[in-house]
């Protein structure tokens, strides 16, 4: 077993620490060198630090699993680097590194975050071989991020300063009111108890500076803040405006928009990665200090909320905008959230004229394009029906042929009996030939030939019931056939990234119509946008437009509807069963996007109190 040692001056200004060498590393005998090594070597030298300048080490020294024996074997691996090398900032990859530096464990939750542990700064970070192996995109752009983080504090580019904001706390009423007077942006953090449906303070700030935490909200407190945030004039800011809305309104404060919802906008523009207020921080800022172990009853864990918040929707104003997206975000997002809000709030009211007239429209246009399809692709399906038939006529005659019954070939006892199918022998006649001719060799190759032949028939005719319909865009099988098989459109397979299957789903689709190829082909880009806008109408039939579901209606006698259509917080989608509330650890696990609910079919919503 190679051992690989570390590499680099024991001057370096920062070290970086793996988990273990690869095969390129261990060829060479030297670390991050390979895919990986080149990888991180090229972000570094991009952030302004020559690689060469920066040493190389790993935990484990040899090609190993990380098991537990194996890292306390090597645990002490990199202990002559901890005590020579002068670097100040530790860059922990994986979560292997992250154990032995920090002892702490969460490589996810931690991952971008900066860490002081004697004397030195440690910034725990996805490993680098596991983002390249991963589809995930936006994890790279994040790696990216933490290592030049990491550069940045080895150069003295950035200093560790961690904000700590000014906490006044329970301001008076006539000081909230000056300070909220004339101001166009607020941020907002509450804290609250979902289960006993409290909430115990309200911190605000309007310079990310200063954080006024409200711990009680009196009659002349609560009179200054409902002032405030019924302003249409003032952006309210809030890590994750659904949670906060509801709290204020517990305390009786009615908020109106614009609200500006930081987990949307993130969730957004980097669909891909975990959303919380700890994990959005990390991802922007350069000094984020872990305070999420603090007690929530603590002010300034509140105010911390908040400044980062703060922060966070500087970071994001500047990336909307680098992205293009601030128009789409003010037009599209911005106005959906208070009706989002309404609808996980207070359940779902429809207007049952248009959505009737919806239903109708959308299941009209269905059977029309329904109807088109199977014209245009009628003489192509034809084609895929024919071989199956021939395949039952065939094996049918050669199964007439095979059952024929031999006269030669009688049984005495059983004149019946022709050796082609199973019998018990139980007669103990001496004339009996039952027994022989089972047993005959020629009689058992018949029998075979046949039980094949059936076998046969039974698939072919199996298959031909999916097909003899006619086209259905429903059935993947036969979208599937008419889009890749050469009978077909022959065109270019489109698979699922993670199956590895073809596939002809909406993305699919979409692929397609974007190659010239496909353009190419004669009358496969009407099939195509046919089949798309099918896929499109009935997936707004099932999902916004409220089928019925299990014998129940979707929608009761108060236009009300029903519990497990409720739209569940931020996705803007009904879901099935309870919807809970969405506390930072939950909200990770779904994809905010507010553009989920088609514009033409907004119009059905009847906002109500």
């Amino acid at each position: 077993m190679i051992h690989v040692p570390g590499a680099g001056p024991l001057n370096a200004k920062l070290l970086f620490v793996g988990e273990g060498p690869g095969r390129n590393e261990e060829i060479k005998g030297r670390p991050f060198v390979g895919m990986t090594g080149q990888f991180v070597r090229g972000i570094v030298e991009r952030a302004g630090l020559d690689p060469e300048d920066v040493r190389w080490n790993n935990v484990i020294p040899t090609r190993q699993k990380p098991t537990p024996a194996v890292l306390k074997e090597h645990w002490g691996n990199i202990a002559e680097d901890m005590d020579l090398c002068t670097a100040k900032v530790i860059l922990a990859c994986g979560g292997v590194a992250v154990q032995r530096m920090l002892s702490i464990s969460g490589i996810k939750e931690k991952h971008g975050g900066v860490y002081q542990k004697d004397g030195r700064l440690i910034i725990p970070c996805l490993h680098p071989a596991a983002v390249m192996k991963g589809k995930i995109q936006a994890e790279r752009m994040s790696c990216d991020r933490a290592i030049t983080r990491a550069v940045r504090y080895a150069t003295g580019e950035i200093k560790y300063n961690p904000v700590m904001p000014i906490v006044i706390e329970n301001p008076s009423p006539t000081s909230v009111n000056q300070v909220l007077n004339g101001q166009s942006v607020v941020v907002v953090d509450t804290e609250f108890d979902p289960d006993k449906r409290t909430t115990f303070c309200v911190g605000f700030t309007v310079d990310g500076k200063t954080v006024y935490s409200i711990g009680a909200v009196d009659n002349e407190m609560h009179e200054v803040l409902a002032k405030h945030f019924s302003r249409k004039d003032l952006r309210k800011v809030a890590h994750y405006h659904f949670a906060d809305v509801k709290a204020l309104s517990w305390l009786g404060v009615d908020s109106v928009a614009p609200w500006f919802d930081t987990l949307t906008v993130f969730a957004s523009l980097y669909p891909d990665l975990p959303c919380g207020l700890s994990h959005v921080a990390r991802f922007y800022l350069d000094d984020v200090a872990d305070w999420k172990h603090m007690d929530k009853d603590d002010p300034l864990y509140n105010a911390m909320d908040v400044a980062y918040t703060w922060r966070i929707y500087q970071a994001e104003c500047v990336d909307l905008s680098d992205a293009g997206m601030w128009e789409l975000y003010e037009q599209e997002i911005e106005p959906t959230l208070p009706l989002l809000y309404g609808m996980e709030e207070r359940g779902l009211l429809v207007d049952r004229e248009a959505l009737r007239t919806m239903r109708q429209e959308a299941t009209k246009e269905i059977g029309t394009l329904r109807k088109e399809l199977a014209a245009s692709v009628g003489v192509l399906f034809d084609k895929r029906r024919a071989p199956l038939v021939d395949i039952i006529e065939e094996n049918t005659y050669h199964l007439i042929i095979a059952e024929a019954i031999d006269p030669d070939v009688v049984c005495e006892v059983h004149p019946k009996y022709n050796g082609l199918r199973g019998k018990k022998f139980t007669t103990k006649n001496d004339k009996c030939k039952c027994k022989i001719i089972h047993e005959n060799v020629s009689m058992a190759e018949r029998r075979t030939s046949i039980a094949a032949l059936r076998l046969e028939i039974t698939k072919a005719k199996g298959k031909l019931k999916r097909w003899e319909r006619g086209f259905d865009p429903d059935n993947n099988d036969h979208v599937r056939w008419l889009l890749y098989d050469k009978a077909g459109l022959g065109l270019r397979t489109q698979k699922n990234r993670t199956t590895g299957r073809a596939t002809a789903d909406a993305t699919a689709i979409a692929k397609l119509l974007s190659l010239k190829t496909t353009q190419r082909k004669q009358g496969a880009v009407d099939i195509l946008r046919a089949i798309k806008r099918i896929q499109k109408l009935e997936k707004r039939l099932s999902t916004f437009l409220f089928q019925s579901k299990a014998g129940r209606r979707a929608i009761d006698r108060n236009n009300c509807v029903h519990p497990q259509y409720r739209m569940r917080a931020g996705t803007g989608r009904p879901a099935s069963g309870s919807d809970p509330y969405l506390d930072e650890k939950g909200v990770s696990e779904n994809r905010f996007n507010v553009l989920n609910i088609p514009e033409a079919v907004r119009k059905i919503y009847i906002p109500h109190g």
